[in-house]
């Protein structure tokens, strides 16, 4: 009912405007909860096609994904990637766990502010999920070009703001979800659930979103 809502892929077969079963190369397996469905990433090249946003600058840009690793390094775990990544083309949206196991939220175009601490110039989380591997996990990024910052939430919880000093808007379109590539940009793992919205989800919506899906207790 949002109407900032992208695109939501839960993986179900519930019909149009409930859910969504994409096409791609993957394997349909449990989700979070006996009888659900979610996409299992294992073999080099697994992936689901998403194009969505096009065409469409977004100031803010939340993505948020319930999501199961099996292994971390290799050295990225890729989560969500669009396809027209160059110098040329600001915005575009690079979602990952790097090997040291903090998501990075990477742009062309974005600039760190002199106080950021990350060394790879692009925005990180502070938290490594290290030692997860097999749980579920709610994670999220928030984007909000305008206000210059990029904020990231693990299971609810914020983890992190980097304040920017050039921000471009996120621009979507042709993307994968999963393996985006068979040489760094892997996955090894399921995701049962991803949301892109085009606003700035606030940390008591984030939290909500956790607690709505969160599959233990």
């Amino acid at each position: 009912k949002d109407p900032s809502l992208i695109a939501v892929i839960d993986f179900e077969d519930d019909g149009p405007g409930k859910g969504s079963s994409p096409p791609g190369q993957y394997r349909r397996v449990q989700g979070r909860w006996p009888g659900s469905q979610s996409a299992d990433f294992t073999n080099v090249g697994d992936h689901v096609p998403l194009d969505v946003g096009d065409a469409v600058d977004w100031p803010q840009l939340t993505v948020a994904a319930w999501v199961r690793l099996d292994r971390l390094g290799e050295p990225f775990q890729s989560l969500y990637h669009t396809d027209g990544w160059t110098q040329q083309t600001p915005g575009q949206v690079h979602w990952m766990i790097v090997n040291s196991g903090v998501m990075r939220f990477a742009l062309p175009g974005i600039v760190l502010g002199p106080n950021a601490v990350e060394r790879f110039c692009q925005p990180e989380s502070k938290t490594p999920v290290l030692g997860s591997e097999g749980r579920w996990m709610h994670l999220a990024f928030v984007y909000d070009s305008l206000a210059r910052t990029a904020s990231f939430y693990v299971d609810g919880r914020p983890d992190g703001v980097t304040v920017l000093a050039e921000a471009p808007p996120a621009r979507l379109g042709a993307a994968r979800i999963g393996n985006w590539n068979a040489e760094d940009r892997k996955l090894s793992g399921r995701i049962d659930e991803i949301v892109l919205l085009g606003r700035a989800l606030t940390a008591e919506e984030i939290r909500s979103l956790f607690d709505a899906g969160v599959p233990y207790h």
